[in-house]
């Protein structure tokens, strides 16, 4: 069918036989290339002829396929073998990209230590308060020193524009891998509140000086991924005074608010504008599988644990659904610091302090509305707790060598637990492959955590038996009950069997040139249907001459919109699947509808196509044009040949406001007002690709991707062939137009 017309398959490791993620398949002569997706799978749009195609990435060697014949018709299919530039037993660690096969036993091959004999660990020596620059020079330095361990990155900047940074420690400190569970520590989230700061510091000197040396250090390291950021408000710090005990200086960040009452509360609206430090926190945790995490602040001694207030408002105990998961974590580091155990270490200031056993609830403590650790725990897989390190919140340099004593074996301790209760992998029983996203339930505990990209999870838990229950979208739910105990987590992988019949396979060869399909009725349909939607204006001429029971001549508001996405949704389940992407900067919802034969299961083999609009707010056009194309889709579904063969074959994705905040600021018939263009931070989406908005856009392997614009009195619909396709469109280029002075061969803009 024209739709697969080009080039598709698969990029594998040759020893291991899995799929590699983002490897650049390159076609001789045509400055273009693609990459594969999750899975190694990736689709290359091609007219006839003949070409040498090449699949390279870092780490392997390339390898070309040449004089592979393109056909009209179904795609050529091919599969690349990389060889690894270094030898990899086949019985090492998955890849990304996809999980070991279903099994019995723990999906991830213990990592051989060889350790010396043991002997006294190496103590920090650099004991002094760094300013910023003094801890960006630090940071770069062990960066520099311990390269094979450490990774530094930043998660973005202050509104001073310091860098956010995060030190990664791991035997793999660059990639994520399947089995290994990420942990984080964050600090100085209060600028004034300096003693976390500096104790990350001489955290990360002493992993780095004892891995290979400290059995325990070593085995951390090699087991888990520990992302430490030393300051999350390097604005406020470089304002606070040295000698403050309980001052309020530096606290905020530059903009004078709090970060830790800044983020979105289950009980109450937050009406401080999100900041940017809180933002880049936000995202970051949306990019890693976090675990497990603290949070380290001072002006106490006490580990805090959520829920940190209640829909009161009142200073009243506020259990959430793992509150005993939440006090084993909060004791294992409470218990190995001795003054904060005693649970009234702050006498001379707090008189009437208690904490029994140095541990505290949030809410019984003080209210806090908009506090960081509530946020990781409901709207990730991360659990997070609230460390007080001491009473003075910026003592002098002199003493902090006694923080560090007090403290060391309670951070330690506490980086240990991300390793307790249960973890393994969630796999589809038909290829062995990881299932990204898959629910895994506890009965009786009201929250559930998601698999990451190979399938891999891990469920916190106390020693206890559990019925646990893994299911995802398109898949038979299986639960089991399992014992959990003191000892590490307790490996159980989860096989699932797809809940549909009809799976598409690929063909094993490494080239299989396919004859075309013979026509048949509905072809010419589809192919007029194609050629319709690639004329100018062709999408609107469309939907205008077809569609004479959708009204087409109204602008909806945000509201509107989204009834209209959920009665598709309503009206059409067995095709539509509505998915909320995540929120603009004023918490609106950013949907997605895919419209699709089976729009529950995953087919990485089918081409996708994704329809983005509304990426300025006074341009509603775009939307009006997809909330319309949706209904019209759904409506001629088993109707219409063409659109019955498109549905059928493809996975159709349609996010038609990207910029709702925008848009609800918009006025209509205001043609020449810049109102509502940008987003509720002022910034203009088209050339702002890390703003809020556009990060949650999901990064998939897509076949198009079209993105809507309104120009003037014209619509530019830009398509971006990433992969493999079956339509051969006409190219329209309008090189007036400063957006598409950057098209690149192999991309296609059509005027609508």
């Amino acid at each position: 069918m024209p739709v697969h017309i080009g080039a598709k398959g698969f990029v594998r490791d040759s020893v291991t036989q899995k799929g590699i993620e983002n490897v650049t398949v390159s076609v001789s002569g045509i400055n273009h290339s693609i990459t594969t997706g999750a899975l190694g799978n990736f689709q290359r749009l091609l007219a006839p002829g003949t070409y040498n195609i090449t699949a390279s990435v870092t780490g392997y060697l390339p390898q070309t396929i040449s004089q592979v014949e393109v056909k009209e018709g179904p795609a050529t299919v091919l599969d690349f073998q990389l060889h690894p530039t270094v030898s990899v037993a086949v019985d090492d660690t998955p890849d990304i990209t996809s999980a070991p096969p279903p099994t019995t036993e723990p999906p991830v091959t213990t990592k051989a230590e060889k350790l010396p004999p043991i002997h006294k660990s190496i103590q920090p020596q650099d004991f002094r308060h760094h300013h910023y620059s003094d801890m960006e020079i630090f940071l770069r330095m062990y960066n520099s020193e311990y390269a094979s361990i450490t990774h530094l990155y930043s998660i973005g900047k202050s509104v001073e524009s310091r860098e956010l940074y995060v030190m990664a420690i791991s035997d793999n400190p660059h990639v994520h891998e399947p089995g290994e569970p990420e942990f984080k520590y964050i600090g100085n989230m209060h600028g004034n509140e300096v003693v976390g700061r500096e104790l990350l510091l001489n955290l990360i000197e002493y992993l780095c000086k004892n891995y290979g040396s400290d059995p325990e250090v070593t085995r951390l390291v090699n087991t888990t991924r520990i992302h430490i950021m030393p300051s999350m408000n390097p604005d406020g710090y470089e304002k606070a005074l040295e000698g403050d005990r309980d001052g309020i200086v530096g606290r905020n960040n530059t903009n004078n608010y709090d970060l830790n009452r800044n983020f979105p509360d289950q009980f109450f609206q937050i009406t401080d504008p999100p900041q940017l430090e809180t933002l880049a926190v936000m995202s970051w945790l949306k990019m890693y599988p976090f675990v497990l995490s603290a949070n380290l602040h001072g002006g106490s001694l006490v580990v805090n644990y959520p829920y940190d207030d209640d829909e009161k408002g009142l200073s009243m105990y506020s259990k959430s659904p793992d509150d005993a998961v939440f006090q084993q974590l909060a004791l294992s580091y409470s218990k190995e610091n001795s003054k904060m155990f005693t649970g009234s270490p702050c006498k001379e200031i707090y008189p009437s302090e208690n904490f029994p056993q140095g541990i505290t609830n949030g809410a019984n403590w003080y209210n806090v509305p908009g506090g960081m650790q509530d946020w990781n725990y409901l709207n990730t897989n991360c659990f997070e707790v609230t460390i007080e390190l001491g009473c003075v919140k910026y003592p002098m340099a002199p003493e902090l060598p006694t923080y560090w004593e007090s403290n060391r074996r309670s951070l330690l301790e506490f980086m240990q637990q991300v390793h307790k209760g249960i973890k393994g992998f969630v796999l589809d029983a038909t290829d062995g492959r990881g299932i990204f996203n898959a629910t895994i339930s506890v009965a009786d505990i009201n929250h559930p955590v998601t698999s990451d990209k190979a399938g891999d999870y891990w469920r916190l838990l106390v020693p206890g038996s559990y019925k646990v229950t893994a299911s995802a979208r398109g898949y038979v739910p299986v639960t089991k009950t399992l014992n959990v105990t003191e000892d590490g987590a307790l490996v159980t992988n989860f096989t699932l069997i797809r809940s549909g019949a009809d799976i598409h396979k690929e063909d094993k060869g490494k080239v299989s040139l396919m004859e075309p399909e013979k026509p048949d009725p509905t072809t010419q349909e589809f192919e007029t249907l194609i050629k319709d939607l690639s004329a100018e204006n062709g999408l609107e001429h469309l939907l205008l001459s077809t569609s004479s029971d959708i009204d087409l001549y109204r602008y909806r508001p945000y509201h509107d919109l989204s009834e209209s996405l959920r009665g598709l949704n309503l009206n059409y389940p067995t095709i539509t699947k509505l998915t909320r992407l995540g929120q603009s900067v004023e918490y609106r919802y950013i949907w997605s509808l895919e419209i699709s034969n089976k729009p529950n299961v995953s087919e990485p083999d089918e081409p996708k196509i994704r329809f983005v609009a509304g990426v300025h707010g006074n341009s509603p056009v775009g939307t009006e044009l997809l909330l319309t194309f949706a209904e019209f889709l759904c409506l001629n579904y088993k109707k219409n040949g063409a659109i019955t063969k498109l549905i059928d074959r493809t996975r159709i994705v349609l996010v038609p406001l990207v910029n709702p905040d925008g848009r609800e600021r918009a006025t209509e018939k205001d043609c020449t007002s810049k109102i509502g263009q940008a987003n509720a931070n002022g910034k203009d989406l088209d050339t702002d690709f890390i703003s809020k908005e556009l990060s949650i856009l999901p990064d998939d392997a897509f076949s198009f991707v079209w993105v809507i614009f309104s120009v003037t009195s014209r619509v530019f619909l830009e398509i971006r062939l990433t992969a493999d396709s079956a339509v051969k469109l006409p190219v329209f280029l309008n090189m007036s137009n400063e957006r598409l002075h950057k098209v690149v061969p192999g991309e296609i803009v059509l005027l609508l």
